[in-house]
């Protein structure tokens, strides 16, 4: 199985199964940093509530939207989406947060970054035959334009440069799922109130 610490950072954001909608022109795909193929099988996204967090020297509320775009699990897969690993397969996941009283995360255009009042982060992953961690790779550079966000879908473009120049780029519509990890626990910030997390994380042949 998955390692426990790779399930926190992916941050397993929901028990969910369904359509994420209309499926996007021209979805997200490209080449992973260990060569393989990445194309997009199914997109999920969670709000967590909103909580005070510590990161850095700053406390305040923060905001997060996380986005997880899967190349293994399909959209007509029964069980649990984003607690359940697919044998061999690779994802990506994208964290947009904002420390703005109030603040979401809303239509417009978000760059890789780090600082006090917000961010960006972006990395790939893949699973071996036992859906153990096969690979893991912070984006070198990163962008996620959200054109359409609503109660119940995310829908935007994503466009990653990962280690050794691959490129995952694309089109996405996400559907939103309930979170099951705090707002910032799953940042890994100080403070907040851990989710109930993955009850169970199965290993998908």
């Amino acid at each position: 199985m998955i390692r426990a610490s790779l399930a926190v950072l992916l941050a397993c954001l929901a028990v969910a199964c369904g359509s994420s909608g209309s499926a996007p022109s021209q979805p997200v795909a490209g080449v992973l940093p260990d060569q393989s193929a990445f194309q997009l099988a199914s997109a999920r996204a969670a709000r967590p509530a909103s909580e005070t967090c510590t990161h850095f020297t700053v406390t305040g509320p923060v905001a997060v939207l996380n986005l997880y775009l899967d190349g293994g699990l399909p959209e007509s897969y029964p069980g649990s989406f984003l607690c359940d690993y697919r044998q061999g397969a690779g994802g990506i996941f994208a964290q947009l947060w904002t420390y703005q009283p109030g603040g979401a995360i809303g239509p417009g255009t978000y760059v890789l970054r780090d600082d006090t009042t917000g961010g960006l982060r972006a990395s790939a992953w893949t699973t071996d035959a036992t859906c153990d961690s096969a690979g893991f790779w912070e984006a070198i550079t990163a962008s996620v334009t959200i054109t359409r966000s609503d109660a119940h879908h995310v829908a935007g473009h994503l466009d990653v440069t990962l280690p050794g120049g691959t490129r995952v780029t694309g089109a996405f519509d996400a559907l939103m799922v309930d979170a099951v990890f705090g707002t910032c626990e799953t940042l890994g910030f100080d403070g907040g109130t851990p989710g109930p997390g993955c009850s169970a994380i199965a290993c998908v042949p």
